[in-house]
């Protein structure tokens, strides 16, 4: 017991120190950890986790093209559309939209570019910002379990694949749980704080000239280019084929081996549904060889891999600790934040 606490302090302390520096820190800091409990303690290392990495990146790879092609602006504007029409309803549509755009594109990119709009349309109704924006924040999070394609779910896949759990048997009971857990978030916060025209601090600024309104039909709406929309439809079409090949096993291709007959894996399909994917959306949108790997969710995804790389590792290590984490990266317009789950 004491061995375990003190592997498990080790384990902790270096993801503090990697947290301070964050990114690739916190790999690094997974493979000094390793080597500790290897080295010092002679724990035997596991395996490095390497189909997690290769899904993580060919999804990755997929959304950085998406990306690239216009597909994550698109996902934007319809999200700017779809809030203005209802103003008032904002405490229920911003998080519904934050929470439905994430989980079809798989990362939290998008969520992040419209939570100003939130803000700023919750604002102009008169209903104060923070409702919609705390319960917005948490459903994108949400999103991201009941996704297909984002690394949360996908590496769950990875790690259940000898149990033979499907896409949609994860799908099954994240996104019923994730969108009753929504509803209920919102009515708490329904009524949450004073309404702007009653709050004093509110019209206290209103009145020195502090808050500066924007109206719903005077914000700018980018154009919706033909190229995007095809990308968009692309790769909304490799995630449903992704949940189908996922979910029947008759669809994917069997081999016979000196072991017997063996049937193309859950995560090795979706590599090469999320490759695919990626190569027709470049290849349809004709999209400049420059612009694949300048996007931000590119650069973010790298770096998230990399402190994947080192903490799963560190912490798939050693029997007596037995400390499987599975995780994910919330991709952002400038960083990432790493979240955990522990079974």
């Amino acid at each position: 017991m004491m061995l375990f606490v003190i592997q498990f302090a080790i384990v902790l302390t270096c993801i503090g120190i990697g947290g301070r520096f964050g990114g690739i820190g916190l790999g690094a800091a997974g493979g000094l950890g390793l080597a500790i409990l290897t080295f010092g303690f002679g724990v035997p290392p596991d395996s490095p986790p390497i189909t997690v990495i290769s899904i993580i990146l060919a999804v990755i790879t997929c959304i950085a093209i998406l990306q690239a092609a216009g597909g994550l602006d698109l996902f934007v504007t319809i999200a700017e559309k779809i809030l203005q029409k209802r103003p008032g309803a904002i405490t229920f549509l911003g998080p519904a939209v934050a929470y439905l755009f994430t989980a079809i594109c798989g990362t939290g990119y998008v969520a992040f570019s419209i939570y100003p709009v939130i803000a700023e349309i919750a604002a102009d109704a008169r209903v104060r910002p923070e409702r919609a924006m705390s319960m917005s924040v948490i459903a994108a999070n949400f999103g991201l379990i009941a996704s297909p394609v984002s690394a949360v779910v996908t590496g769950t896949i990875a790690v259940f694949s000898g149990l033979h759990v499907s896409a949609l048997d994860i799908l099954l009971i994240t996104v019923p749980g994730t969108i009753l857990g929504c509803l209920v978030g919102c009515l708490f916060v329904y009524k949450r704080g004073h309404d702007l025209e009653t709050d004093p601090e509110f019209q206290r600024r209103v009145a020195e000239g502090e808050f500066e309104s924007v109206k719903t039909g005077e914000r700018t709406i980018s154009i919706i280019s033909k190229t995007a929309k095809k990308a968009l439809m692309i790769f909304i079409s490799g995630i449903i084929l992704v949940v189908v090949l996922g979910s029947v096993p008759e669809l994917r291709p069997v081999w016979n081996t000196s072991a017997g007959v063996e049937r193309m894996s859950i995560p090795t399909a979706l590599q090469i549904i999320m490759l695919t994917t990626a190569c027709i959306i470049m290849m349809v949108c004709r999209i400049s060889p420059s612009k694949l790997d300048s996007g931000s969710v590119f650069k973010a995804g790298l770096v998230g891999v990399v402190a994947i790389f080192g903490l799963s590792w560190m912490m798939s290590s050693g029997n007596d600790s037995n400390l499987l984490i599975v995780f994910y990266v919330q991709i952002m317009p400038d960083d990432f934040v790493m979240q955990f789950h522990r079974f």
